[in-house]
């Protein structure tokens, strides 16, 4: 017995041997994946504040996670309305050495696209410079700059294996430059980086003894010059029912027949609700399931949306479910809930405090087979079957009927055949 099973050992030992060095001669990188990092792609800075009008450099890393490279694709977003590009990049400080195409930029779409490679045998770092780019600051508020997701890393190993998967994008205030002139405040619109829901501005300046007169205005342009002409020593100024958007309050003064610097003082309006939107509620409306999902979402064309808040009602009077208060919520939502009719409440908030409000009724029942319109059947809230399958199994039922009825009738058939012979036979026999 122990020959035997020597011998079957040193007959499979040379496959053995064979099936480890293929292992290890076609699939290298999957050993060689084995305790190896992954690249990472960050910018630098990664935020900031920096004034409309001013330039500011942002540079692209790279990590390679020890391990080595040779080829990468960036692409990178931003808003065109608050940042455009002035160059893309400084080819010098890049350890790209191979580009399949130049660094490309879009200030109409807000994109940026880096595609290049690098000579054998690839490189390995911690903070490789991809490229150097200077925007210029056009607008105030927040601008993030986003490493999508369609960019990638690929190893050096001959195969293109994308190792891309950590992407640490920035976020950047833009603000008003600092007061070149009168210093300007607003009891209306104290914070020039918050919006608010009102179009009766009040501002206020202050300036020195000898000032004999101001220029001043109000546009949608952030570095407009008024005019030369003066407005008078007032120090304050009133604009009623203002549109939504930006403004921009402009103004100079006038000292010893010399025009002073000028200062600018951004004004946010945003008097309109978010977009009307719908409730959504999973598996339905009327459902078995003691955990429904609540679904909303919307948009705010001028100052964005700032957060969301929902409320559930029970329709039972005096009944202890559901909740009697607003909650902050995000979509999608879920809670447990006991069998009964609700009415979802959701509110939808903008950054300036504007809301639009969405119901719907929704209502928890014990039911067996529940139809869901355009989806299919659930079954004791917890089976789901699509219609495609709800109606295969129809057909089958149905074959099947009708097979047990062709059964059956041929059974009644011979039964009465046996009858019948039974009684033919007693006749005979009389």
């Amino acid at each position: 017995m122990i020959i035997k099973n020597k011998v079957l050992f040193l007959s499979l030992f040379p496959a053995f041997i064979l099936m480890i060095w293929g292992f290890f001669f076609f699939f290298p990188h999957v050993v060689l994946a084995q305790g190896r990092g992954t690249a990472s792609v960050f910018l630098g800075p990664s935020s900031g504040s920096f004034s409309v009008g001013s330039t500011f450099t942002v540079s692209l890393y790279l990590d390679t996670g020890n391990q080595f490279v040779n080829a990468l694709e960036i692409n990178l977003s931003f808003p065109p309305d608050k940042l455009q590009v002035v160059s893309p990049t400084t080819i010098a400080k890049s350890f790209i050495d191979i580009w399949a195409s130049p660094p490309s930029y879009s200030n109409r779409n807000g994109t940026l696209n880096f595609q290049g490679g690098i000579h054998n045998p690839g490189i390995n770092t911690e903070s490789g410079v991809i490229s150097t780019i200077t925007f210029r600051v056009m607008n105030v508020g927040v601008a993030p700059i986003k490493i999508l997701d369609t960019s990638h890393v690929f190893l050096a190993d001959g195969l293109a294996t994308d190792i891309l998967t950590k992407k640490a994008s920035g976020l950047y205030y833009l603000t008003v430059p600092p007061p070149a002139g009168p210093s300007v405040t607003s009891p209306t619109n104290p914070n020039q980086e918050k919006w608010y829901d009102i179009d009766h501005v009040v501002l206020r300046w202050d300036g020195p003894r000898d000032v004999s007169g101001y220029s001043y205005l109000l546009s949608s342009t952030i570095n407009d010059d008024p005019d030369n002409v003066s407005e008078g020593p007032n120090a304050v100024a009133t604009y009623d029912d203002l549109p939504d958007g930006v403004h921009y309050f402009h103004i100079k003064s006038l000292q010893s027949g010399i025009w002073g610097g000028i200062t600018h003082y951004a004004i946010k309006i945003d008097r309109t609700s978010p977009a009307k939107f719908g409730i959504q509620i999973a598996p339905s409306k009327k459902t078995a399931s003691r955990n429904p999902v609540i679904n909303f979402e919307t948009t705010d064309s001028i100052s964005g949306m700032d957060h969301y808040e929902l409320k559930v009602l029970s329709a039972k009077i005096a009944s202890n479910f559901g909740q009697e208060f607003f909650i902050e919520a995000a979509s999608p939502y879920s809670e447990s809930l006991d069998l009964g009719r609700y009415q979802i409440i959701v509110r939808a908030y903008d950054e300036a405090g504007n809301f639009q409000e969405a119901k719907e009724d929704l209502e928890i029942a014990n039911t067996l087979v529940q139809i869901l319109d355009g989806k299919g059947i659930l079954l004791a809230g917890g089976y789901f079957f699509p219609w495609p399958y709800v109606v295969l199994f129809g057909f089958l039922l149905l074959v099947a009927l009708g097979y047990a009825v062709r059964v059956l009738w041929r059974w009644h058939r011979k039964v009465e055949h046996t009858f019948e012979t039974v009684e033919q036979i007693g006749i005979v026999q009389k």
